[in-house]
């Protein structure tokens, strides 16, 4: 399984000043796992008859 950042959490927490990246951090800490990570698809695997 591949995980990666969530829309809303890239949304959220893209330009969070420098002034409050503790406070943002602490938000995320105690976020639950589904808002802030998705599960990146599993890519399809193409199987060729003209072998």
């Amino acid at each position: 399984m591949t995980l990666r950042p969530s829309a809303a959490f890239r949304a959220g927490f893209r330009d969070v000043p420098r002034a409050q990246l503790a406070a943002a951090g602490q938000e995320v800490l105690s976020s639950p796992d589904a808002e802030v990570f998705e599960e990146v698809p599993a890519p399809t695997v193409s199987r060729s008859s003209s072998r």
